[in-house]
């Protein structure tokens, strides 16, 4: 049986920063995406009218 190794200071801090990376570039993609948004809920509404009859 392999022993494992623990983890070092070093690996919480690169989880830590890639953690806010991937928050900030979520934050980002959203507020691109958001005035979009409204055009997908008209179109999906109508696109809905048309299914459901």
């Amino acid at each position: 049986m392999k022993k494992k190794d623990k983890m070092v200071m070093k690996d919480y801090i690169t989880i830590g920063i890639l953690t806010a990376v991937m928050f900030a570039v979520m934050m980002i993609a959203g507020m691109v995406v958001m005035p979009f948004l409204q055009f997908a809920y008209i179109a999906g509404s109508a696109i809905g009218s048309f299914l459901w009859r």
